[in-house]
């Protein structure tokens, strides 16, 4: 029985994002057809989760509640900075809850911070930070975003209108 169990925690460790179990206050998030979503709440409640765990369901396309075209291309933007808001928050959420064979490679900035993911089904994540100027946002088309903690309007508008190609959504 005790070997049954590891076996099952392996695989739930492995493939963490089939065992997801958004709470009440994250499934209406979850469930939203809208194109632009926003969710609020206290420090502590799942917001970043929510956001890595749709930035994955998107990448793979697996999301239980939308239609998702694969190969992707996707924007996470923190609001924190890159050492802050990427490496200590974004990022270990992506590494917990992201298939570890799903990754094909990943590239680092010049602060030697991860900025690039790309799946094994060509979908790719751009992780970007609000220090950034606006204009590295102007002119990339993508399909999806998800802003962590709130963002200079000038950045929000830029990643807009690189939805509008393919009528992405945030």
């Amino acid at each position: 029985y005790a070997r049954l169990l590891l076996l099952k925690q392996s695989a739930i460790e492995a493939r963490k994002i089939d065992y997801y179990k958004p709470h009440r206050g994250q499934l209406p998030f979850h469930k939203s057809q809208a194109k632009v979503r926003i969710l609020v709440g206290g420090n502590q409640v799942g917001k970043s989760t929510v956001g890595v765990v749709e930035s994955i369901w998107f990448a793979l396309g697996i999301h239980p509640y939308r239609k998702i075209n694969v190969p992707n291309v996707g924007r996470i933007v923190s609001a924190q900075g890159f050492q802050t808001g990427i490496k200590q928050v974004i990022l270990p959420k992506i590494y917990e809850w992201i298939p570890k064979e799903m990754i094909c490679k990943d590239r680092k900035n010049q602060q030697g911070i991860i900025n690039y993911i790309e799946f094994s089904n060509g979908s790719v994540i751009h992780l970007m930070s609000g220090d950034q100027d606006v204009e590295a946002f102007e002119g990339a088309t993508i399909d999806w975003a998800y802003f962590d903690e709130p963002i200079k309007r000038e950045i929000y508008i830029a990643t807009l209108r690189g939805l509008i190609r393919h009528e992405g959504s945030c």
